[in-house]
C-alpha cells in the first residue's frame, strides 16, 4: 500500500473516532436553514405597526391611497373599525395608532376646503407611531397632490351633492393619462419563463439547500485543517519529515481524506437538494463534483493558514475570520441575487460564491461555466498546496 493511501486510511480512521465533529459541521447549517424556513414562513422579519383606520366617508380617496401606501412598505396593517372600537381597542393596547379620517373628507378635498385628520398613537410604543405618521403624512401628501394635478375633472363633480366612490372611479382615465405625461416607465422589465414559472420548492431546493450544504463543506474544512496542529503537538509530523517520504505525500494522503468526507456531505446534502427541487438528477453528478472539489481545495487553503499561525488557537481563530465572512457573502446565508450591489457582485467571485453559482445552475438544469470554475479551483489548491509544502518545511526543519 503506497504512503498516500496509508495517511489517507489513517486519517479516516480518526474522524470516524469522532463522530461528533462530523454532527457539528451538518447540524450548524441544519439549524440555520430551519431558522431560515421559519423565519420566511412567518411572513417576514420585524414587528409591523398595526393601524385602526375609521374612515367616516366609507370608501374614501385618501383611505384607499393609504391602504394601497401600507401594502406597499409591508411594515404596517390597516385595519378598517367604527371610531367606538377603535378608541377601545388602542386604550387596550390592541394597535399602534387610531387614524381617524372625518365625514365630508373627499368633499373638503374637492373643494380645497379645511379638514381635521385625527391620528392617535400608543404611548407604550416608540418607533412604530413614527412609522404610522410618516405614512399617514405621505398619503395625505398624495391626496392633495392628485387634487391638485385632476384640477379640471375634479370641477365636473363638485356640482354634485352627493359624491360616492363611483364618481371617484370616474378620475381613473384622467389618472393614467396624466401618469403617461409626466411620469412615463424609465424601466421596462419581463421575466423569462424560466424564472416566472418557477415554484418556490424548486427554488428553495436547488437555490438555498445548496448554500447550506457550502456551509457545512467550509465548516468541514475549517475542523479539517485543524489536523495540521494535531500531527505538529503529537510530533508524528516531526518524525514524518524527517523520514525519506516526501511532504507531497503527506499532503496527498490528507486532502484524499479530506476528499472523502467531503464526498459524503456533498452526496447527502445536495442528493436532498435535487429532490426538493423535484427531481433534478441529472444535474446532480457535475454539482457533487464540484462541491468536493471545493471542499477540498479549502482545506488545503485553511491547512495553509493553519501552517502560518504561531499557535493552534490562533490558526483556528484565524480560520474562522476567515471563514464566516466568505459564507456571508458566499451566498450560504442569503442568495447571491438577493445580497445588495457590490456585495452581490463581490460574492459571486468568492471561490465558494462561484462554485455555488455552478451548483446551482446544474440542479435548475441550466447551461453555466462549470469548465472554467473547475479549473480556476484546481488552481487554487495547487498554489495552496505548493505555499503549504513549503511553509511546513521550514517551519518544522528550519524553525
Amino acid at each position: 500500500m503506497s504512503m498516500i493511501a496509508v495517511i489517507a486510511r489513517n486519517d479516516l480512521r480518526r474522524r470516524l473516532s469522532q463522530p461528533v465533529s462530523l454532527l457539528v459541521w451538518t447540524g450548524v447549517p441544519l439549524m440555520i436553514g430551519l431558522l431560515m424556513a421559519a423565519m420566511g414562513a412567518g411572513g417576514g422579519i420585524g414587528p409591523k405597526a398595526h393601524v385602526l383606520l375609521v374612515d367616516e366617508d366609507s370608501q374614501s380617496v385618501a383611505g384607499l391611497l393609504l391602504r394601497g401606501a401600507a401594502g406597499l412598505q409591508k411594515r404596517v396593517v390597516i385595519e378598517k373599525v367604527d371610531e367606538a372600537e377603535g378608541h377601545r381597542r388602542l386604550a387596550e393596547g390592541d394597535a399602534t395608532a387610531l387614524l381617524i379620517l372625518p365625514a365630508g373628507f373627499d368633499r373638503a378635498i374637492l373643494d380645497e376646503a379645511p379638514a381635521t385628520v385625527d391620528l392617535i398613537t400608543n404611548p407604550g410604543e416608540q418607533i412604530l407611531p413614527d412609522i404610522v405618521e410618516e405614512l399617514a403624512d405621505a398619503g395625505l401628501e398624495m391626496t392633495w397632490t392628485l387634487r391638485r394635478l385632476l384640477d379640471e375633472p375634479i370641477e365636473e363633480l363638485r356640482g354634485k351633492e352627493d359624491l360616492g366612490f363611483g364618481d371617484a372611479a370616474a378620475l381613473a382615465p384622467a389618472v393614467e393619462r396624466l401618469a403617461d405625461e409626466h411620469l412615463p416607465p424609465l424601466l421596462e422589465m419581463e421575466l423569462a419563463p424560466s424564472l416566472a414559472s418557477r415554484p418556490a420548492a424548486v427554488r428553495f431546493g436547488a437555490v438555498i439547500l445548496p448554500g447550506l450544504v457550502m456551509m457545512a463543506l467550509l465548516l468541514a474544512a475549517g475542523g479539517l485543517s485543524d489536523d495540521i496542529w494535531v500531527e505538529r503537538e503529537a510530533g508524528t509530523l516531526v518524525r514524518y519529515l524527517a523520514s525519506p517520504h516526501s511532504i507531497a505525500s503527506l499532503l496527498a494522503g490528507k486532502l484524499a481524506a479530506a476528499a472523502v468526507v467531503m464526498l459524503v456531505l456533498s452526496l447527502a446534502g445536495l442528493g436532498i437538494s435535487a429532490a426538493v427541487a423535484g427531481g433534478a438528477w441529472r444535474g446532480l453528478p457535475l454539482a457533487v463534483v464540484v462541491a468536493v472539489l471545493t471542499g477540498t481545495v479549502f482545506v488545503a487553503l485553511y491547512m495553509l493558514i493553519q501552517a502560518s499561525a504561531s499557535s493552534r488557537r490562533t490558526g483556528n481563530v484565524l480560520t474562522t475570520i476567515v471563514m464566516f465572512p466568505l459564507l456571508m457573502v458566499g451566498g450560504s446565508f442569503f442568495p447571491l441575487d438577493q445580497l445588495p450591489g457590490a456585495i452581490g457582485w463581490l460574492g459571486s467571485w468568492t471561490p465558494n460564491g462561484r462554485a455555488l453559482t455552478v451548483i446551482q445552475q446544474a440542479l435548475l438544469r441550466e447551461s453555466g461555466n462549470a469548465a472554467t470554475v473547475l479549473l480556476a479551483l484546481a488552481g487554487l489548491g495547487t498554489v495552496a498546496c505548493v505555499l503549504l509544502a513549503r511553509r511546513l518545511a521550514h517551519v518544522e526543519l528550519g524553525g
